[in-house]
């Protein structure tokens, strides 16, 4: 059976997260952290849900901008907080409390006999599980190519996605709606035998897309962090002092938390930068002798 909306978009908040179906689960069975729901939300009531497993319904008509419930008390949930499911488009949001414990506000109408729904990604933000850049960037993607990156998305849909996004953004920069800032940003290029090391300089919030390398290649991070997608790796964060490898052919697609020093290191004797790149940059996959876009 087709997965509905909102299980997709269920997968793609554990993508987005770095969470598993198994952690999410245990999470939610685990009952050492449970406390009783205030007798005033008395109208709240779990039962089986159309979405997944178990969910909460209420009994009375919730207005728009009204109190719905506390999911989270002193640090404990309630059954607010471990049986509302998640959808992609919710009834209710998390809000936070002076004094630490969380909301739920409807935000419209919930008549009687309706499950009570919220976006996980608000929580996750919350409780700092997910970063509020990421959770921008996925949505900006899914909004300009049409396509959702989920724990099941195979690879080379990723990488289709990554060249999608691009062309929209090439063709954004001829339109003049955006600015190319990528000749602008601070290149070091450093020699040492047999290796060169290109660092870039990328400021906060800027979002880049890499080139097709031929060969694999080392790159670390020395200051900031990002969000990175690609076909190997999915959603990952990086951050400063972390060293990653790069295999032929990848391609990333990224947005700067902050401003960030990139390094990637090549093993070539040459040191004229121009015609290093062109030994390690291909120009299309076709180049790699890849079939067309996503095809090998």
């Amino acid at each position: 059976m087709e997965p509905t909306k909102d299980q997709q978009d269920y997968l793609a908040v554990l993508a987005e997260t770095g969470f598993s179906q198994e952690k999410v689960l245990a999470i939610t069975e685990n009952t050492a952290d449970q406390t009783d729901m205030p007798e005033e939300f008395g109208y709240l009531s779990v039962a089986e849900s159309p979405i997944a497993g178990k969910g909460l319904f209420t009994s009375k008509d919730i207005s728009e901008g009204d109190l719905v419930g506390i999911a989270r008390i002193g640090g404990n949930r309630t059954a607010l907080g471990r049986y509302v499911n998640h959808s992609a488009n919710p009834n209710a949001e998390y809000q936070q409390l002076d004094n630490g414990d969380l909301a739920v506000i409807a935000i419209r109408e919930i008549p009687a006999g309706t499950e009570i729904t919220y976006n996980y990604r608000t929580g996750a933000i919350i409780r700092g599980d997910l970063n509020p850049v990421t959770a921008y960037f996925c949505k900006l993607i899914t909004e300009k190519t049409g396509l959702l990156i989920t724990t099941e998305t195979p690879a080379l849909e990723i990488r289709k996605m990554i060249c999608t996004f691009e062309a929209l953004m090439r063709t954004a920069v001829s339109d003049g709606e955006i600015i190319d800032s990528n000749p602008d940003y601070v290149i070091k290029n450093h020699f040492a035998s047999g290796v060169y090391a290109r660092e870039m300089h990328i400021p906060a919030g800027h979002i880049v897309v890499g080139k097709i390398h031929r060969n694999e290649n080392l790159h670390f991070l020395s200051k900031g962090s990002a969000t990175v997608i690609t076909e190997e790796g999915g959603i990952e964060v990086v951050h400063a002092g972390q060293m990653m490898k790069s295999p032929v052919g990848v391609k990333r697609l990224l947005i700067t938390h902050e401003d960030v020093v990139w390094t990637v290191l090549h093993a070539t004797t040459e040191t004229d930068v121009d015609k290093i790149e062109l030994a390690v940059i291909a120009k299309s996959y076709a180049d790699l002798g890849y079939d067309k876009l996503i095809g090998e």
